[in-house]
């Protein structure tokens, strides 16, 4: 299997790099991110990309499978619109091109802050609840909710794609 890493230099995608690397059935891993990743490996074929470029399509052809960690949490934060811009139009990009790619796996690095910090939240938190937007505007929650809510349309008109969105 051939998969693709956005976001291959985030801290999460370093603790994932040595479990792919020691998988049998991964013959290759596509990293995209604007950092060099500090791990290398035989599998490893680093791509610098924004991930807003129209041209991942082009990137993604021939893979089975995206893992998309790539987005903007820890500062130093740059300004609210290129924030926005990163982590809502990026995602949907990275979706909309693997799609078009014909990937039939997505995995998505959510967030368990879609469904919202409210009192009346069940203990503990279930796929069933509905995400929501909080009152004042969080950018975490705002941007990790309306990605969700893209990738959830995806999965109603794309049936033949497998997506996870992993909320933790």
């Amino acid at each position: 299997m051939k998969v693709v890493i956005t976001g291959i230099s985030s801290y999460t995608a370093s603790f994932l790099i040595p479990l792919l690397e020691s998988d049998g059935d991964i013959s290759e891993i596509l990293g995209i991110d604007v950092i060099e990743p500090r791990s290398t490996s035989s599998k490893i074929r680093f791509v610098k990309k924004d991930i807003r470029d129209k041209g991942l399509v082009n990137c993604f052809e021939g893979y089975d499978a995206i893992l998309h960690f790539a987005f903007i949490v820890v500062p130093p934060l740059p300004g609210r619109q290129e924030l926005y811009s990163v982590n809502i139009d990026g995602s949907n990009n990275v979706f909309d091109c693997a799609i078009q790619a014909g990937l039939k796996k997505i995995v998505y690095s959510s967030s368990s802050i879609v469904y919202g910090a409210f009192p009346d939240n069940p203990v503990p938190i279930t796929e069933e609840h509905p995400i929501r937007l909080m009152p004042k505007r969080f950018y975490y929650n705002e941007t990790k909710y309306y990605v969700a809510e893209y990738l959830d349309d995806l999965k109603k008109k794309h049936r033949d794609v497998r997506i996870a969105n992993l909320r933790p």
